[in-house]
């Protein structure tokens, strides 16, 4: 078995929270998609079990969301969350739309 290097405190890799810009378009995408399929903040707060607040904060930019939350979002919307981001993802990492860098 190849030996597994542990790393101490000081070489783990911070959380990375998302660009300003990056979570301005991921809210409106996701308030997008959530008006495309007609509900209202109320009822897709009750979908993911949280109060209308939680989806009036996003939308607005007043909180940023966990990844575990846009899971949950793109469940309750019937949206894949990988189709939300490509683009961008795509973008970030330099890769063109046809896979080469």
């Amino acid at each position: 078995m190849p030996d597994v290097a542990v790393l101490d405190d000081a070489q783990k890799v911070p959380p990375q929270s998302f660009s300003p810009e990056d979570t301005a378009l991921l809210a409106s995408r996701l308030k997008n998609a959530r008006k495309a399929a007609k509900l209202t903040q109320s009822e897709l707060a009750r979908r993911v079990g949280k109060p209308q607040t939680f989806v009036a904060k996003y939308e607005t930019l007043e909180r940023e969301l966990a990844f575990f939350e846009v899971l949950a979002l793109c469940h309750a919307l019937g949206v894949c969350a990988s189709d939300l981001v490509r683009s961008d993802v795509v973008g970030l990492l330099g890769v063109s739309e046809g896979g080469s860098q």
